[in-house]
C-alpha cells in the first residue's frame, strides 16, 4: 500500500465492538447446587440451555424432584430430574419436537459438567439438519452444519452458541447497532446477544454475464467503484478478468470489508431471526428483494471464524464463488491468554466506530473525485 488513501485505510480498526446484551436473571450459585437440598423451584437455575425455568413444572417427592426449562419455540424444552434412590441426574431435551438426548449421570458429577460435557459434548445432528432446512427455506442465508462428530462448545447456562455473520457497509454500522440496541431493550429476550464488526478478507469469483449481481460488469473500474460504494472501503486492487477459451470469462475480486458477527445461543436462533429480518436489511426472507450471493448471511458454529483458516462457498447455479479468510484468535487478542484486549475493545468501541466512519468517508469521497475526473477526461 503506497497510495495515501491506502495508508489511511490501513488505520481502519480491525474490529469494532457493537453491543452486548445480557438478560435480567436472578443470581444463582452453581457451585452450591446440591440436588439433595432442592426444596423448591427457587433452588434451581432460572435458565438452562433451552429456556427459562417453568416454576409450575417443579415436582418433588420422596423419590426425588423434576423440573422443566421451557424454550421460546413450540415443543422445545429441557427436563432435569434427581433420582434419590439411584443418586443420579436424569436429563432429557427436545427442540421443536425433535428429540435430543437422554443423559443419566451420578450426582457426584457437577451439573454443569453433566449438561455441558456429557449431554452436549456432541451437538444433536438432527437439530443441525432441521435448523438448516428451516432457516434456508425461510431466509436468504446459508447454514453451515459442523462436521459429523465435531466437538460442541456448550456454555452454562446458555448452551451451545451460533453466530450470524453478514457483511455491512461502514456507513451502516452505527444505524444497525443503534436499532438493534433499542430493539433488545424493548424485547427483553431471555438469552444473551453480542455483536462485533470485524474486517474480513473476501474474495469473489464469477462468470461474466452469468452471475446475478455482476451481469452488467464489463469494465474493472465499474466493479471497483461499485465495491467502494457497497462497502465504504477500497478493495485490494482492480478486479481481474481472465479469458477462458470456449467459456464465459472469469472475474476475480478481492477486498476487505466489515462483517458483523452476531452471536446468540442456539436456542434463540429461530426466535431472533424473524425479529431481525426486513425487506431492505442485511437479513431478508426468501420473498424479499434478492441479496447478491456474497452479501448473504451465514450461520456458523460460534467461534468458527476464529478457529477456521478460511471458507469457500458456491451459489446454487455455481456461477459465483465466495472465499472468506479469517484471522486466527491469536491475531485478535495476541498470544497471551488474557481478556484485556476484549475489555479494551469494549471501552474504545465508540472511538473505533467513529474512526472507521471518518476513514471510510474520506475513502469514498476520494474515489468519487477520481471517477468524476476519469469520466470528464473520457468525455472531453
Amino acid at each position: 500500500m503506497n497510495h495515501p488513501i491506502d495508508k489511511q485505510q490501513a488505520e481502519t480498526p480491525s474490529s469494532i465492538h457493537l453491543l452486548r446484551y445480557l438478560p435480567q436473571r436472578r443470581d444463582f450459585n452453581w457451585r452450591a447446587l446440591d440436588p439433595t437440598a432442592v426444596r423448591s423451584a427457587g433452588d434451581l437455575p432460572p435458565y438452562l440451555i433451552l429456556g427459562d425455568l417453568d416454576e409450575a413444572s417443579f415436582k418433588r417427592s420422596d423419590e426425588g424432584w423434576s423440573a422443566r426449562w421451557q424454550g421460546t419455540g413450540a415443543d422445545t424444552w429441557l427436563e432435569l430430574a434427581h433420582d434419590v434412590a439411584q443418586q443420579q441426574w436424569v436429563a432429557e431435551n427436545r427442540w421443536r419436537g425433535i428429540k435430543g438426548s437422554i443423559t443419566i449421570c451420578k450426582t457426584c458429577i457437577p451439573l454443569p459438567v453433566v449438561i455441558g460435557q456429557v449431554m452436549f459434548g456432541r451437538f444433536p445432528e438432527k437439530w443441525d439438519a432441521a435448523v438448516k432446512t428451516l432457516l434456508e427455506a425461510t431466509y436468504q442465508l446459508t447454514v453451515l452444519v459442523p462436521p459429523k462428530e465435531a466437538p460442541s462448545i456448550c456454555g452454562i447456562p446458555d448452551g451451545p452458541f451460533r453466530t450470524l455473520a453478514f457483511p455491512l457497509a461502514v456507513s451502516e454500522l452505527r444505524a444497525f447497532r443503534d436499532r438493534l440496541r433499542q430493539c433488545l431493550e424493548r424485547w427483553q429476550l431471555p438469552y444473551p446477544v453480542a455483536a462485533e464488526a470485524r474486517l474480513t478478507y473476501q474474495g469473489v469469483c464469477w462468470h461474466e454475464g452469468e452471475s446475478t449481481g455482476w451481469l452488467d460488469t464489463t469494465r474493472p473500474e465499474d466493479a471497483f467503484r461499485q465495491s467502494v460504494q457497497d462497502t465504504g472501503l477500497v478493495p485490494l486492487g482492480f478486479p481481474r478478468r481472465t479469458p477462458v477459451p470456449g467459456q464465459a470469462a472469469a472475474w476475480t475480486h478481492a477486498r476487505e470489508l466489515y462483517y458483523v458477527y452476531l452471536t446468540c445461543p442456539f436456542a434463540g436462533l429461530t426466535d431472533l431471526l424473524p425479529r431481525l429480518a426486513s425487506s431492505q436489511g442485511p437479513i431478508r426472507k426468501v420473498d424479499d428483494p434478492r441479496l447478491r450471493f456474497e452479501w448473504r448471511p451465514l450461520v456458523l458454529s460460534a467461534g468458527l471464524e476464529h478457529f477456521a483458516a478460511d471458507l469457500t462457498l458456491y451459489d446454487e447455479p455455481r456461477t459465483t464463488l465466495m472465499y472468506l479468510r479469517f484471522k486466527p484468535l491469536a491475531q485478535w487478542w495476541g498470544k497471551g491468554e488474557t481478556v484485556g484486549p476484549l475489555v479494551d475493545g469494549i471501552r474504545s468501541a465508540e472511538d473505533d466506530l467513529a474512526r472507521a466512519e471518518a476513514i471510510s468517508a474520506d475513502v469514498v469521497e476520494h474515489i468519487e473525485r477520481v471517477v468524476e475526473q476519469i469520466n470528464d477526461e473520457e468525455q472531453a
